[in-house]
């Protein structure tokens, strides 16, 4: 039986490409007999949702018609889309929310008025609201863009270099020798444009790449994958999971082995 849920993404590229991950489209036929449930991963960034039609749930949240701005994602959620439900969206790669807004969300946030929209993202969802088709929709999130892109503020050097050392595997200690500026500077900034510590990107970066490896090789020793992405065994591996990710790298093989 084919997916009731309707899934478009497209991967910027060229200057978008180092601000935005994706943008992309999701609905669920009207005549679907019960929800779309899908987890969404933890990557350290925010994003916004165009909210259109329908109900969609964050855990246990209802996210209101509309604008929709995202808080950084530090663990995984579960979004549940009901029969109807239609929506669209973009993804930041790490502290360009911080670089569009001025801000970090605590929780979901749905624009109220126009005093509070400098960035036109309401007059963007009638826009969308309007057109059909989701290659026609994410053409316009992509234009929208294009021109955002030239009134963003630049991520400070220092955090820019240690959010790629860290994505290169090197150690929160490391990075001192990498930047010029002190530890406790560089905690602050990542707080102020991630909202975490260097440690907690790289908890982060840990349990995705487990999950990456993972999902093309389901036979790989766990013990062996475990040291390869830096944990101190496999059992720290499986907690940082759990608490991450919400669900532990066993249970995600035996997942893999059943879908296949």
């Amino acid at each position: 039986m084919d997916s009731p849920l309707l899934f478009n993404m497209y991967q910027p590229k060229g200057r978008l490409s180092g601000f935005v991950q994706g943008v992309w489209t999701a609905s669920v036929a009207s005549e679907s007999s019960k929800p779309v449930e899908r987890w969404l991963h933890s990557d350290a960034c925010s994003g916004i949702i165009f909210n259109f039609y329908g109900d969609i749930y964050l855990d246990n949240a209802r996210l209101a018609p509309g604008v929709v701005l995202l808080p950084i994602s530090k663990q995984a959620h579960k979004v549940t889309l009901l029969p109807g439900a239609q929506l669209a969206g973009l993804r930041f790669h790490p502290a360009i929310g911080f670089s569009v807004f001025g801000t970090v969300f605590e929780e979901p946030t749905v624009l109220q008025n126009s005093n509070d929209d400098p960035l036109l993202l309401l007059p963007l969802y009638a826009k969308l609201s309007n057109i059909e088709g989701s290659y026609a929709q994410m053409v316009m999130i992509y234009r929208w863009l294009d021109k955002l892109i030239d009134c963003l503020s630049v991520l400070p050097e220092s955090l820019s270099r240690a959010i790629n050392a860290l994505q290169c595997k090197k150690s929160p200690g490391q990075l001192s020798d990498l930047v010029p500026i002190s530890q406790r500077q560089l905690e602050r900034l990542f707080k102020q444009w991630m909202d975490m510590s260097p440690k907690q990107y790289q908890r982060i970066l840990r349990v995705r790449n487990t999950f990456n490896v993972l999902k093309d090789n389901s036979n790989i020793s766990l013990a062996e994958l475990a040291l390869s992405n830096g944990f101190s065994d496999q059992a720290h591996m499986t907690r940082e999971s759990k608490q991450i990710a919400k669900i532990t790298p066993a249970q995600y093989c035996k997942q893999v082995v059943l879908r296949d």
